[in-house]
């Protein structure tokens, strides 16, 4: 497991899951970042949590499934509710909710999981929890981020 440094901004962190949670329901899009050959690859990427795995769906082929065969250990970012807050020279700021984290990824190949985890990817757009049958589920590739360590921080 990765070591995680304290944060600076103590007085923002969010420890708590069910906080933590409530960030990632409200996100949009989790920038997954890897590495290709030591070089950093991020991308933006559809995503579901539920509450203990991050969920991800793919293409069954693509240079992420190739790189993530090679190295699964990625870094993710999930931001919320971000407003930049105009200023004057380096004081303008940005208010926002976020969570960092860290992992490893694993190919699902059970049909049960593959639906669990595409059930939680749909279900996190549509707002209402959604049951992905295995026609429905052709053709796509299902990726679990077991999650490290992570952590939430605000700007309000």
């Amino acid at each position: 497991m990765r070591e995680r440094s304290a944060m600076r901004r103590a007085d923002r962190e969010v420890a708590d899951r069910q906080a933590i949670g409530a960030i990632f329901d409200a996100g949009e899009v989790l920038y997954l970042a890897m590495t290709d050959g030591g070089a950093p690859y991020v991308l933006p990427v559809n995503y579901g949590w539920d509450g203990q795995y991050v969920w991800l769906h793919s293409a069954e082929e693509g240079l992420k499934l190739d790189i993530l065969a090679r190295d699964p250990r990625v870094s993710f970012a999930v931001a919320s509710e971000a407003q930049v807050v105009p200023g004057k020279g380096c004081g303008w700021t940005t208010k926002f909710r976020s969570v960092v984290g860290f992992g490893t990824v694993t190919l699902i190949t059970g049909e049960e999981e593959r639906l669990r985890g595409l059930s939680a990817v749909v279900s996190h757009y549509s707002h209402t929890p959604e049951t992905i049958t295995s026609r429905q589920a052709k053709g796509c590739a299902v990726l679990r981020i077991d999650v490290e360590s992570m952590t939430g921080k605000v700007r309000e």
